[in-house]
């Protein structure tokens, strides 16, 4: 059973992935990129789904970077949800192993945590 790390602000988008994902895997949500970060670094997990639009203290592209510079974090693969067409790009090269345009279909959501988990190392 794999762990996921899934960011969003959005209480019904983390209530939609824990339950799309709970029967199959260890879920972990969090609302705010420091709280992600906090797990990622206590929980460790397979993978890592990140909304770019986060508000609150570290934004979602911020927590990108910032698990990929640090050595505890660096292997976990990320992937980002964005509305901001034109992104993937600039997330590509922040290391990002997945891109999703919202709104997410759910079907696209399984197929990006398939490849992030394919991913790890």
């Amino acid at each position: 059973m794999a762990i996921l790390l899934f960011v969003d602000d959005d209480r019904d988008s983390r209530e939609i992935f824990e339950a799309l994902f709970e029967d199959r895997h260890r879920v972990l949500l969090a609302s705010g990129g420091q709280e992600a970060f906090e797990l990622a670094v206590r929980e460790h997990p397979d993978a890592a789904v990140v909304d770019l639009g986060l508000e609150r203290a570290m934004a979602g592209l911020d927590l990108v970077l910032r698990l990929g510079a640090d050595p505890r974090t660096r292997d976990i693969p990320v992937g980002v949800m964005t509305g901001r067409a034109g992104a993937e790009e600039e997330v590509r090269r922040a290391g990002c192993r997945a891109f999703l345009l919202k709104p997410v279909a759910l079907r696209d959501l399984e197929g990006a945590v398939e490849t992030l988990l394919a991913a790890r190392p």
